[in-house]
C-alpha cells in the first residue's frame, strides 16, 4: 500500500544526509530520533511541541518511522469515504487542501488514491518540512501522482482557510489539530471545523 517510490526517495535521502551507505545502518542511526519522537508524541508531549520539524534528523526520522503509518490509515479512511459514494466534482481537477501537511502523507495519499488530475495545496507552518515535501513529490511524480500539481504555503493551520480560494473538494487534516488548536479550547476548535466545513465543494 505505501509505495516504494516514496520509501526509496526517503532511505536515499537519510543515506545521504547522514553520508552513509547502508539504508539499514542509516535506519540505525535514527534510532534516538525515532525514540524521541515517540516520547514527544505520547509520554513527553508539551505545548508547543511542533518543532520537530525543523531538525534535519528529526525530519528524516518521521518520514521513514510515522509517514508510512499515516499514508496508510489515510488511504483506509478515504477508501471508506469512496465506498460511501463520495467523489470529487466532475469536469475539472480534483481540489485537495492537506492542512498541517508537515511532509505530505496525508495529501500524497489522496493523490495516489484518486489516481486522476488533482491540484494538492499542502500547508505547514514549517517551510522546511515544505521544501522536503516539494522535493519528494517532484521525485516521485512521474512513478506515483502524474496527473497532479502541487502548490504549497507557509501558513498556521488555523490561518491557512481562504474565503478568496474555491472550494475544495477534500480538506485534509491528519494529526495536526492537537498541535493548531491546543490553545483554542473545546469551543474554538469546534468554530474552525465550521469554518472549514464552509469551505468544502457540495
Amino acid at each position: 500500500m505505501y509505495p516504494e517510490a516514496l520509501e526509496q526517495f526517503w532511505l536515499r535521502r537519510a543515506c545521504r544526509t547522514l553520508e552513509i551507505e547502508d539504508p539499514r545502518e542509516a535506519l540505525q542511526a535514527l534510532e534516538p530520533e525515532i525514540t524521541a519522537l515517540s516520547d514527544l508524541f505520547t509520554v513527553k508531549r508539551t505545548a508547543g511541541f511542533a518543532g520537530y520539524a525543523d531538525d534535519a534528523r528529526r525530519r528524516m526520522a518521521y518520514a521513514l518511522f510515522y509517514l508510512p503509518q499515516t499514508f496508510t490509515r489515510l488511504t483506509f479512511i478515504l477508501e471508506e469515504c469512496r465506498a460511501l459514494g463520495w467523489k470529487p466534482a466532475p469536469g475539472r481537477p480534483a481540489r485537495v487542501l492537506d492542512l498541517g501537511a508537515g511532509l505530505g502523507a496525508a495529501g500524497f495519499a489522496a493523490a495516489r488514491l484518486l489516481d486522476q488530475p488533482l491540484h494538492l495545496c499542502a500547508t505547514d507552518t514549517s517551510a522546511h518540512s515544505l521544501d522536503v515535501l516539494r522535493e519528494s513529490f517532484q521525485a516521485t511524480r512521474d512513478a506515483l501522482w502524474t496527473g497532479a500539481e502541487l502548490e504549497t504555503r507557509t501558513v498556521s493551520l488555523l490561518h491557512a482557510l481562504r474565503d478568496q480560494d474555491e472550494p475544495w473538494d477534500l480538506i485534509l487534516c491528519s494529526f495536526a489539530l492537537n498541535e493548531a488548536l491546543e490553545a483554542a479550547g473545546e469551543a474554538g476548535a469546534g468554530e474552525w471545523i465550521d469554518r472549514a466545513l464552509t469551505r468544502l465543494a457540495p
